[in-house]
């Protein structure tokens, strides 16, 4: 038997379905992550994410390993569908729970808590300064609370994504750079916007949100980073000129409903990348509670002292 025939003999066509996968250029990296392994693709799908392949038995377990070091993590079966509700209680339940498999979510959600507790500590105790330069304590609490929750989604979605930075797909990583830029951006350009007007709050909520987005999203490549600049540019501009012109008509009430809507858009992020590219490795997760904490506490400091002490337009809100 020629060494070609015994080299076909050793193979066997074996199926996985894999996350991660959305276009040609993820079917590329596929490609040469198999042909690497001696291994020959018979067939790709990106929609119902299969590939099949003749391999080596040998040599699947090295295969799946480095599409998983790609982004392109095994899935159970062709059945794991998207769009799929329950599964969104399901991982939002273990992270509660702080289950194995979603240990770096748990840690987060764990710091993010322990975070808003001292950071509520401290807003009641500087709560004086900040109600004398506004009409009413509802609105300087309102406020203080608007800065306080926009830190902690703003350090949670980049400490949950830095965990993936190794391992992030160009898809994924647009999305990311995308979702974290609009988020912070959109949060703080509103919050600044409505305190010290349109100008001051498109500046700082630009610079937070490109900061944000780029410095994840380059984690995949250009167009992620280029996602985040975009997505920053939009949404802190956006944000600045969505409370000044609703600075007359329920502002703080929409702004309630604007946290709401980026809490569940950053935990939707989180579930989406669990999702696509797997639990989040627990040696990507950087620093512990010290670091969480002083992120925040930077982000919300910058913030206040903007709104107490930043220059102010004509028309802005409570004052």
């Amino acid at each position: 038997m020629s060494g070609d025939a015994q080299e076909e003999a050793g193979r066997k066509t074996c199926k996985i379905y894999l996350s991660g996968m959305t276009c040609g250029a993820c079917g590329k990296v596929i490609e040469r992550v198999v042909a690497q392994n001696g291994a020959r693709i018979i067939e790709i799908d990106a929609v119902r994410g299969l590939v099949e392949m003749d391999a080596p038995p040998e040599r699947m377990m090295m295969i799946k390993g480095q599409l998983a070091e790609k982004g392109f993590r095994e899935k159970v079966s062709e059945n794991d569908e998207r769009g799929d509700f329950r599964r969104v209680l399901e991982y939002a339940g273990s992270v509660i729970a702080g289950d194995r498999h979603v240990e770096v979510e748990n840690r987060l959600l764990n710091h993010a808590i322990g975070t808003a507790a001292i950071l509520s500590v401290a807003a009641m105790l500087s709560f004086g300064i900040t109600a004398a330069e506004f009409k009413d304590t509802f609105s300087a609490a309102s406020l203080m609370f608007f800065v306080m929750i926009t830190s902690l989604i703003t350090v949670y979605s980049i400490s949950h994504m830095e965990a993936y930075r190794k391992g992030m797909t160009c898809t994924n990583g647009m999305m990311v750079g995308m979702a974290t830029g609009m988020v912070s951006g959109y949060m703080v350009g509103a919050v600044i916007g409505a305190t010290n007007g349109m100008f001051i709050g498109s500046v700082t909520g630009t610079a937070v949100g490109i900061m944000v987005g780029l410095g994840l999203g380059r984690h995949s490549g250009v167009m992620g980073a280029m996602e985040g600049i975009m997505a920053g540019l939009m949404s802190g501009t956006m944000g600045a000129m969505t409370s000044i012109m609703m600075i007359n008509d329920n502002l703080l009430a929409f702004l309630y409903i604007l946290c709401g809507i980026c809490l569940i858009t950053a935990g939707s992020l989180s579930y989406m990348m669990f999702r696509e590219a797997g639990p989040a490795p627990r040696h990507g997760l950087r620093g512990g509670f010290a670091r969480f904490l002083a992120g925040s506490w930077a982000l919300s400091a910058m913030m206040l002292a903007i709104i107490l002490y930043g220059p102010r337009a004509a028309l802005v809100f409570g004052r």
